[in-house]
């Protein structure tokens, strides 16, 4: 499992890229304040503005779903090939 978890850390860091700078402009286009965000989301302000940034590792992709949904958009994620599985 440490190998797998090695090889995609990664991975992981640059798709959370792709989504949360999406998720700012979103929010800075729509006109809509981090504490209107919060108020909706449940989630706090710091904790959206850190999301944003990118400083949250591991956000989840329900917080993520949350955020998108109170800006009147819907996250989508597809898998593709990467390389060859591994040899266990």
């Amino acid at each position: 499992a440490h190998v797998a978890h090695e090889r995609e850390s990664g991975g992981a860091a640059q798709a959370l890229a792709e989504y949360v700078a999406p998720l700012r402009e979103a929010r800075v286009a729509s006109g809509v304040s981090l504490d209107a965000v919060a108020r909706a989301s449940g989630l706090s302000a710091t904790q959206i503005r850190r999301i944003e940034r990118g400083e949250v590792r591991g956000v989840s992709v329900t917080s993520l779903c949350v955020l998108f949904a109170v800006l009147g958009m819907r996250l989508s994620a597809r898998p593709y090939p990467a390389g060859p599985p591994l040899r266990l």
